[in-house]
């Protein structure tokens, strides 16, 4: 069972649980630059449109211990679309309207800091800020967040501690009520008020490795009486904008009603037994909230950065660069983790053929030292965002034996692993 890992300066910490190297090489053009080995270069690789209109609905193949039956994901794309690369950037987000809107306009208390005893922390101060961290914050206690049965239950560091953390800090307010932290070169913002979201982190388990993944128990459809769901994800669009943000998207929301959360709700104590004292006193309508996730889309596709910033799962809610919880009260959690800018565009004119691409898949995992059987029951083409670059890639989906599930991530031109590694 995989707990929840991020490898970005909000955890300060990666597990990598299998790693191999080797899988693409690297070597040097003439002009000095290190680009990816192909898989094949003996002879012309084939046009998009020609990989793109021979793929199946399903693919099969076997090798090893590697048995593919995967259904083929173009999410869109036809034979006769245009696949770019392009080089990547993070948006800045503007520093003022995060604070205005997320601290200024919300807060029940005054507006001054020093009469609140808030904290709040500018890069150019010497004043070193000071963290509250909430039960819901995903860098603190992730207790609640892992298998009822995972025996690894340490907390991660605390990221005030963490000096390549602290680089990045720009801006950092607490307070009992709440908590704001804004990170511009990496493009991170964590935000959360105290009073409801300890609750709705017990509530609703939204990643797919868990044990007690329960998300599907809460409807994409239903209607919450407080506010329509096509409404709450407009504010929350505007909202973004006004930070700095503006990317092609697609987004989707959970309606979290307060009958199945008060069914729902769960508390450890750190002896794994049920911690009474920190189940909610009761449930009512006025704590229905929207939880939306939002991900970001380049000409159609899918953006994923699997290793560039944290070790993620693709089309995994848990790991979306946007999500957001609305109730009555407005914002209620907000977490960003990485908005792109593409530029200087070139057209992809061929692919590596497909079934190259996926004989190297299972040469990687064939490599893997006494691995069980694996089947790869999906194929998706998406983008992928790795060391400031944009570039097509096919994302692998697929279970070991013993049921965990399992990811590769190959260039669709070069037909090499991605991220130079497979997780389980």
């Amino acid at each position: 069972m995989k707990r929840r890992i991020k490898k970005n300066k909000l955890t300060g910490i990666c597990l990598i649980l299998c790693s191999l190297y080797g899988c693409g090489s690297i070597q040097t053009s003439e002009t000095g630059t290190e680009t990816p080995q192909t898989a094949q270069t003996t002879e012309a690789l084939p046009a998009v449109s020609e990989v793109i209109s021979n793929l199946p609905p399903v693919y099969e193949y076997s090798d090893g211990s590697v048995t593919v039956h995967a259904t083929i994901d173009l999410n869109g794309l036809r034979a006769g679309d245009t696949l770019v690369t392009a080089s990547a950037h993070v948006q800045k987000m503007d520093k003022d309207q995060v604070q205005n809107a997320l601290w200024n306009q919300t807060t029940a208390l005054s507006e001054s800091n020093a009469d609140t005893g808030d904290a709040e922390y500018d890069r150019n101060d010497e004043t070193e800020p000071i963290f509250r961290y909430p039960a819901s914050d995903p860098t603190y206690g992730e207790e609640s967040r892992i298998s009822r049965t995972d025996d690894s239950k340490e907390p991660s560091p605390d990221p005030a501690s963490d000096s390549a953390y602290q680089e990045d800090l720009e801006l950092s307010l607490a307070n009992d009520e709440k908590s704001l932290a804004l990170y511009p070169a990496s493009g991170r913002l964590y935000y959360t008020r105290n009073a409801l979201m300890p609750y709705i982190d017990a509530a609703f388990r939204n990643g797919y490795r868990w044990e007690d993944y329960n998300a599907d128990l809460y409807s994409l459809t239903d209607e919450l009486s407080f506010k329509s769901r096509d409404l709450a994800a407009a504010e929350l669009e505007n909202l973004l904008e006004r930070f700095g943000l503006n990317f092609e998207k697609t987004c989707h929301a959970y309606a979290l009603d307060f009958e199945t959360m008060k069914q729902e709700e769960f508390h450890l104590d750190i002896s794994d037994g049920f911690a009474w004292d920190q189940y909610k006193d009761s449930w009512s309508r006025d704590d229905e909230c929207y939880y939306y996730f939002m991900n970001q889309t380049y000409r159609g596709l899918p953006v994923f950065h699997p290793d560039e910033d944290y070790l993620s799962d693709y089309g995994d809610d848990y790991f979306a660069p946007v999500q957001a919880v609305l109730s009555k009260d407005g914002i209620e959690h907000l977490e960003i983790n990485g908005i792109y800018t593409m530029d200087a565009e070139q057209a992809v004119p061929s692919l590596q053929p497909f079934e190259t691409v996926v004989k190297h898949m299972c040469d990687s995992y064939n490599q893997i030292p006494e691995a069980d059987s694996c089947e790869i029951t999906q194929a998706a083409l998406c983008y992928v965002v790795k060391d400031g670059q944009m570039r097509p890639a096919w994302v692998f989906l697929g279970t070991f034996g013993d049921g965990r599930r399992t990811q590769a991530v190959m260039d669709a031109q070069t037909g090499v692993d991605v991220e130079n590694e497979l997780y389980r």
